[in-house]
């Protein structure tokens, strides 16, 4: 594909995409009649007489919240009260198969459905909640590139390409899957051609964007399932949420988590949400989020003699190879430490494995790799991100765009989490240097060269 006389790549083409479809949409505003539209709808969908809030629009400048809308208490709450109930049938949900009779991922056939009530128009019974769904989006999916690069040196950029690639690739897997689109949109008008040689038009590349970026920020999982409910995603985040979600069987309840005073907004914290993903998933971000972090992964090597062993003490331990953990600002994760205990392992000191399970050292030799392991890690993050610490606070205290502060906002996070536990690792490995001649047991020095 060329563009301007210039070749383009997969990713390059897909940001020209969704920049357009986010150029196209935004002229569409939420308006005060389908607002009224949707609570009307609501009420007759899911009749909840005890229902303790109201549906007001966000005010300018108001952070933590996807589309135009926040629920805030019509009356004074009292802590574990019930404000709302909803159970799974009332909602949006779709349990499919593709072509080849196996069962749909769940975020696919969360899309589908999502896809086939917005087909319909008017005639969906969804047509009043799907009105007030957002129509853009300011996650870095739909970030041009000049944006994406206030991100660079991150965590979340590095994810961003991959991410790019593996949705372009769900879609052409989706419209491949003939017999499956067909059930779920029947239609057989000209804009809806049913052919297999125009069937990949079926669904258009910024439908697609809109319904995965709909869904993704606002589905709820229960058992294996993902599910859409036509109000709790209207809770959004805050660092101090007053409103908990609570799953019994197939029943879903928001219970004030303290005392709420009538006006007061409504949220909840799904998961201690760190900044990065509020980002990727929803399109901002928390000032100060405490739970803010930077992920790191760690795989075995299977070369290694002892990869079956440590890979059997990371099944111990219920660690699955490849896992992320996160650093954080205030202290270092302690499961992050028994994976490069286990990681950095030798035939000289693996008998004393099961010191890692009481998070005690394995040996100073090891403790020694840990710490060094830790510390390169940090140290090579860190030169990723150029930006000083200084010149981001300079910056924030500026007016500047949304875009820009998140990014900056992400980076400095990630900055301080690094150079955070680059200190503790520093402290720590110090300690670990100073018992090397009192060690009670480890590799005997004249083997540490070899290995």
């Amino acid at each position: 594909v060329h563009h301007n006389g210039k070749k383009m790549n997969n990713i390059t083409l897909f940001i020209l995409l969704v920049v357009s479809y986010l150029v196209a949409t935004e002229s569409q505003k939420l308006t005060q009649d389908k607002i009224d539209a949707y609570v009307e709808w609501l009420d007759k969908h899911n009749p909840f007489p005890g229902k303790k809030f109201q549906i007001v629009p966000v005010g300018k400048g108001e952070e933590g919240y996807v589309g135009g809308l926040k629920p805030i208490a019509s009356s004074d709450i009292k802590a574990k009260e019930v404000i709302y109930e909803i159970t799974t049938d009332k909602a949006l949900f779709m349990d499919e198969k593709d072509d080849q009779d196996r069962p749909l991922v769940p975020t696919f056939s969360g899309i589908l459905s999502l896809l086939a009530e917005k087909s319909k128009g008017e005639e969906s019974t969804w047509f009043p909640f799907i009105q007030i769904l957002p129509k853009t989006f300011h996650t870095p999916l739909f970030w041009s590139p000049a944006d994406l690069d206030e991100l660079k040196g991150t965590s979340l950029h590095v994810s961003l390409e991959a991410q790019n690639i593996s949705t372009l690739k769900e879609l052409d897997y989706i419209r491949q899957q003939e017999k499956l689109l067909q059930r779920i949109f029947p239609s057989s008008d000209t804009d809806t051609p049913s052919t297999s040689q125009n069937l990949p038009k079926e669904i258009k590349t910024s439908d697609w964007l809109w319904a995965f970026s709909v869904f993704r920020s606002r589905h709820l999982k229960i058992e294996n399932f993902l599910f859409m409910f036509p109000i709790v995603d209207l809770f959004n985040f805050a660092n101090k949420a007053n409103v908990d979600v609570i799953i019994e069987g197939e029943v879903v309840k928001l219970v004030a988590a303290k005392d709420i005073l009538s006006g007061q907004p409504l949220h909840i914290n799904d998961g201690l949400v760190g900044n990065r993903d509020l980002l990727d998933y929803y399109g901002f971000v928390i000032q100060d989020n405490i739970h803010d972090y930077y992920p790191v992964g760690i795989g075995l090597d299977n070369s290694d003699s002892l990869y079956m062993k440590k890979k059997g003490l990371f099944q111990r331990k219920g660690i699955k190879e490849g896992a992320v953990f996160p650093l954080q600002r205030l202290s270092v994760n302690q499961e992050l430490i028994f994976a490069l205990r286990i990681y950095h392992l030798s035939v000289y000191d693996f008998s004393e494995a099961d010191n890692a399970f009481d998070g005690k050292m394995i040996s100073v030799q090891n403790e020694y790799e840990v710490c060094n392991s830790l510390i390169d890690l940090c140290e090579a993050s860190l030169e990723g991100l150029t930006h000083s610490i200084k010149s981001d606070n300079i910056m924030l205290n500026k007016k500047i765009p949304f875009k820009l502060r998140s990014a900056i906002r992400i980076r400095k996070a990630e900055k301080r989490i690094l150079l955070a536990n680059l200190k503790l690792a520093k402290q720590i490995l110090e300690k670990v240097e100073e018992q090397w001649q009192y060690r009670s047991y480890d590799i005997p020095t004249g083997m540490k060269e070899e290995l």
